[in-house]
């Protein structure tokens, strides 16, 4: 049963001029303020619920004088038959000539999902948009559209040499959820070159999470674990080090890192050949080196990562022997199980 605001603004809406514009306006503004209220947010979530489907574009002129992310927001609670209102009147207010009514309008598809499907042509459209706010929300929407992948896809590929950073970084998220490893990847390894540093962290990451599958990202990956902003080129390392020792340059490269000036670099190095356990047996004299670090983080992930070496790494074992002896505990205690994993015999 619908409330009595619903059936309120069934009369408001009947009247002619005059008499209901501007108190279906000053309801439907109560109703924007009390949802922008947390204590009172409840009550006017059961009123756009119950909204009829003749005061849905009068809802969106009053979002256009509000906050247009709260405003928006509201749109969301509408019912399915007025979600699909919302959308085709938003489409619309996409060819607005005020950014700040495109803006709202994209926003507003945003909040709308799937019920934005059917205007996906309109949003596909507004990609191209002069405000980068614009592009960036009306991506978003088109992602959660359910619009059809390969147009979708396509449209996002484009949006990854936008101008804008946020829209790239939107189109490299929207392209993780819906593109195939086999379209990502070369997108991603184009992406470590992006002059924003956000957008290179983000493939990165990406690239980390693919494993073996980033294999073809080799050759750009290499090329970031020099990148000038160091979360990057240690993200980059940690990416070649799930792809694996498969490529004998990852290897080398890796233990190059381990000299680095960069500490987290160094860091970054030496997990990563603990991560390739006996295939990192080249790597030994340098780690053996490095057991004179009077630095203690460097110097126990050396240890940890002559220990994932494995039997591989005996030629350590009288470095590990006289780290026994060392002043801080967990030095001793790391040597002591570096010493069992590289020959058992030892215990």
């Amino acid at each position: 049963m619908r409330s009595f605001i619903s059936i309120i603004l069934v009369g408001i809406s009947l009247c002619v001029c005059g008499c209901g514009g501007s108190s279906q306006d000053e309801i439907l503004n109560q109703i924007a303020d009390d949802f922008a209220d947390p204590a009172k947010q409840k009550r006017a979530i059961a009123q756009l619920t119950d909204l009829p489907t003749e005061s849905v574009p009068l809802l969106f002129e009053v979002a256009k004088k509000k906050n247009r992310f709260v405003a928006a927001t509201m749109f969301a609670n509408l019912s399915a038959e007025n979600k699909r209102a919302a959308a085709s009147i938003a489409a619309k207010a996409l060819g607005d000539k005020s950014v700040e009514v495109r803006q709202l309008a994209a926003i507003v598809l945003r909040m709308l999902g799937t019920h934005s499907g059917p205007v996906a042509s309109q949003l596909i459209d507004a990609l191209g948009d002069a405000d980068s706010e614009v592009r960036t929300h009306s991506a978003v929407a088109l992602i959660g559209s359910g619009h059809d992948r390969d147009a979708t896809i396509a449209a996002l590929v484009t949006l990854t040499r936008d101008e804008d950073v946020t829209v790239r970084h939107t189109a490299l998220l929207g392209l993780d959820f819906l593109a195939s490893t086999e379209t990502l990847v070369p997108l991603l390894a184009q992406a470590l070159a992006d002059p924003d540093p956000e957008v290179a962290r983000l493939a990165a990451i990406k690239l980390s999470e693919k494993c073996a599958e980033a294999k073809s990202a080799i050759p750009q990956l290499l090329i970031a674990t020099s990148h000038s902003d160091s979360r990057v080129s240690c993200i980059s390392i940690k990416a070649l080090a799930s792809i694996g020792p498969t490529d004998g340059e990852i290897l080398q490269r890796l233990i190059a890192l381990t000299n680095d000036p960069n500490r987290a670099k160094r860091f970054s190095a030496l997990e990563g050949l603990g991560v390739f356990g006996a295939a990192a047996e080249t790597a030994v004299p340098t780690l053996i080196e490095l057991l004179a670090s009077e630095d203690d983080g460097i110097l126990i992930l050396t240890i940890e990562s002559l220990s994932e070496i494995g039997s591989s790494a005996n030629a350590a074992i009288p470095h590990l022997t006289r780290l026994q002896d060392h002043d801080r505990n967990s030095v001793r205690t790391a040597a002591g199980a570096a010493l069992i994993k590289i020959d058992p015999n030892l215990n």
